[in-house]
């Protein structure tokens, strides 16, 4: 998996109008998800800069259409992981303004952005994925 995080959204948005994937937005612990657009990704990110500490309670998951459409952030991470569907990508909030995206492949959206080369979700977390996002962008002296 490759995991970045973007303090700007242009690169992100620049490639959802080039490659229109579908778009949905689902509850960080599972459960019905909606449809969105273009539009509500920039919102999303917008959002994030009021989250104020807190974890977000929704995720973004793009072209996911071979993943259960009900699953929590944990399961679809590692449905992802394991099928590798092409052109797939999750986009999560950060607590303290920005998003992290992690795909199976590399998206283009992702080099202009901090590659989290030190994320390795094959070693054990003693916490969620987020929480393990947040240690390594942390561990990196993010504020």
């Amino acid at each position: 998996m490759y995991a970045a995080f973007h303090d700007k959204i242009e690169d992100i948005l620049a490639y959802l109008k080039e490659a229109n994937p579908l778009l949905r937005v689902q509850p960080v612990d599972g459960g019905s998800y909606q449809r969105i657009s273009q539009s509500d990704v920039a919102e999303y990110f917008k959002a994030t800069s009021s989250y104020w500490g807190a974890y977000p309670e929704t995720f973004i998951v793009a072209d996911g259409e071979s993943i259960s459409w009900a699953l929590d952030l944990e399961a679809t991470f590692t449905a992802a992981n394991a099928l590798k569907p092409k052109g797939f990508f999750m986009l999560l909030g950060y607590n303290d303004g920005g998003v992290f995206s992690v795909a199976p492949e590399p998206m283009p959206f992702q080099f202009s952005a901090v590659l989290l080369s030190d994320y390795r979700m094959d070693l054990p977390s003693p916490g969620s994925f987020l929480t393990l996002l947040s240690e390594v962008w942390h561990a990196r002296g993010a504020n």
